[in-house]
């Protein structure tokens, strides 16, 4: 995938930018935007997508985390754990 050198931020709410390919063949771009790291890393857990598929841009370098899987052991429980 191509990456974007000047990432467009329309909502000032949504400062993270999510950028995939999806559809049958994989050739359709998908554009998403998020309010944080947390809602990102939410979706690339339930859209089960590799970091090799997919570009993160952050308006503001601080939303950034360091590791990408950093939140990704963060969470709501499941129904049923009782730990």
């Amino acid at each position: 995938m191509k990456l974007n050198n000047n990432p467009e931020y329309p909502h000032s709410q949504f400062p993270v930018r999510l950028e995939h390919m999806e559809g049958k063949d994989g050739m359709d771009k998908k554009v998403c935007f998020f309010q944080s790291q947390a809602h990102l890393q939410k979706y690339l857990n339930s859209a089960k997508l590799k970091d090799n598929q997919y570009q993160a841009y952050y308006k503001d370098n601080d939303l950034q985390t360091p590791d990408r899987s950093a939140s990704a052991t963060t969470g709501r429980r499941k129904r049923g754990d009782n730990k």
